[in-house]
This record gives structure tokens, sequence and C-alpha cells, in this order.
């Protein structure tokens, strides 16, 4: 599941903006986790419902002004309108969405994270042997695009698939569906704190219904502890 998100990831991002693959990314890992809560007999009821709007409205209003640029800038087609979304690369960013919606189902079950996450790493290693070897592969690979790549998935994305599989056993697959859509506002003031970008109307707006949205769905969610 790891190998099978993050290769139609990368290649999908080729031909994506970020704000339009961010969109298809969380639509489909939201639905993939949402789908397996309700069979497995989870309900948000009509408060958990509303709040998850107001998310996925937080989420929407964060990052479609962004998606509706990249589109309006794309190369116009025959009738001078925006280009469409490259099919091919939004079903890989779907495809990604669906991998990483499992993964995050496998990880409810994981008794060891720190083994878990090595072993997923380790079983990912085949596919990428067989992508650095592909023709082409190392084109106008420098020694820093190589030190950062390292850094990204060794420390960054290990530390942090570690920590999601150390959380996910206390979090219904709803919730753990919902607490994703933190990643977008995270994303956003991280920018505001590391490269300068301001805070905005909109990102307060939005940051405010995803916080307000997804802390009601976990409280709401959390099943009281019986006594020993």
């Amino acid at each position: 599941m790891l190998t099978a998100y993050a290769l139609p990831f990368s290649l999908a991002y080729v031909g994506l903006g970020a704000a339009v693959g961010a969109l298809l990314l969380f639509g489909a890992v939201q639905a993939t986790m949402l789908v397996a809560g309700r069979l497995a007999g989870e309900r948000l009821g009509i408060r958990g419902a509303l709040a998850l709007a107001g998310a996925l409205g937080g989420v929407a209003l964060l990052v479609l002004p962004g998606a509706a640029a990249a589109l309006a800038g794309a190369a116009p087609g025959a009738a001078g309108g925006p280009a469409a979304v490259p099919l091919a690369a939004a079903l890989l960013m779907l495809v990604a969405g669906v991998a990483w919606g499992a993964y995050s189902l496998v990880g409810r079950g994981v008794v060891d994270p720190v083994a878990a996450t090595a072993q997923a790493f380790g079983w990912s290693l085949p596919a990428a042997l067989v992508l650095a070897l592909w023709p082409g592969a190392w084109e106008g690979v420098r020694p820093l695009g190589i030190a950062l790549a390292i850094t990204s998935g060794a420390l960054t994305s290990g530390l942090g698939y570690l920590i999601w599989y150390r959380a996910l056993p206390g979090l219904t697959r709803t919730s753990a569906a919902v607490v994703q859509l933190l990643v977008p506002v995270v994303a956003a003031f991280g920018a505001v704190a590391f490269l300068g970008e301001a805070i905005t109307l909109r990102l307060a707006l939005a940051a405010a219904l995803v916080l307000g949205g997804v802390g009601t769905v976990v409280l709401g969610q959390a099943s009281p502890r019986k006594a020993p």
C-alpha cells in the first residue's frame, strides 16, 4: 500500500498543480476511509456529518482558489478555455488516495508501529530499485537533490508514518479519515512560519472550519472507557 501510494502520487504531480492534486488526493482518502467506517458500523450522526461538511468546506476554501488559478493559467484548448486536468495524472492521484486510505486502515491493527513502518519501507524497496534502473531516471539529479530526498523519505516521512501508525489504534476509521483534513492547514501555517507567507482572512477562516470540524468529529466519535 505504501508503494501504491507513493509511486502514483509522485507521477501524478508531474502533471498536476499542488492544489488540484490535494483536492483529488484528500477526496480519495476521505471516501476510502469513510466507506470503510460505514461498513464497519461507524456512524457520524447529524452533528458529526455537519462537522465533517464544515471541515471539508474549510479545506475547499483553502485549496480551491489555487486549483481555479491553476486551471485558469493552463494552456487554453481549441475553444480558448482553460485546459482540462490531465486524465492520467488525475487517475494516478485517485489511486494514490485510495492506497493511502488502505495503508491507514491497515495501521489500526498494528501492534508494533516501528516494525510495521520499517517493514513497509522495506517492502517498497524492490519497486524503488526498478525505478532507479529505469532509463533516464538519473538525468538532472544532483547531490543536493539526493540529500533532500533521503531527508524527506527517511526522516520526515519515516517519522511521520511511524507517529501516524502509533496514533491510529486510538482512532475510529471515521476519526482517522477526518483528522487528515488538518494536513493542508498545517502545511499552510508551515508556509507562514518558514516561507514568509502572510496569514490571510481566507486562511484564518479555513483553519477555524477545519479545526472546529475535526475536533467535533473526533470528540463525538470518542467512546467512553469502561472501568476495569
